[in-house]
């Protein structure tokens, strides 16, 4: 596998592994006794808009080995499922917002670094807006996080 490739690669995965925590939180959220059932148009909607594309797109890479779709997939929906139930072998820090801001800057310097690689030897537009729109969304959480500590 090629860098680009594996940039490409990590910065999916990453991004579908965020979309999935966001399907566990929202289905997390759904336990109260207080929850509308107008909220489960809300989990719906995500499931069928976002997260089951998402998962067949990630099945449809056939440039990347069936084994690592098949583990991206599973990785999706054990983070769902472990942020649904929020099982207390798992930190506390886990579910904080610095922790999430963490993993959403990482996560967008991944998607950055992956989309600006190509436009080097090739200028594309698309790479370049998706790249910068990146950075800026990466810088964001991570200035959050700073002012956090």
């Amino acid at each position: 596998m090629r860098l680009i490739q594996f940039l490409i690669f990590a910065g999916i995965v990453s991004l579908y592994i965020g979309f999935s925590a966001v399907q566990g939180y929202l289905l997390h959220s759904t336990r109260g006794p207080g929850y509308r059932s107008a909220g489960w148009v809300m989990v719906f909607a995500y499931a069928i808009l976002i997260w089951l594309p998402t998962s067949a797109f990630i099945l449809t890479l056939t440039w990347l080995p069936l084994s690592l779709r098949i583990i991206a997939v599973i990785s999706g929906i054990t983070t769902t499922a472990l942020v649904t139930s929020r099982p207390e072998w798992i930190p506390p820090m886990v579910w904080t917002r610095a922790f999430n801001r963490s993993y959403l800057g990482i996560t967008m310097v991944l998607v950055a670094l992956a989309s600006m690689i190509p436009f080097l030897p090739e200028p594309n537009v698309g790479a370049l807006t998706l790249g910068l729109a990146a950075s800026m969304a990466g810088l964001s959480a991570m200035r959050d996080i700073t002012t956090q500590f």
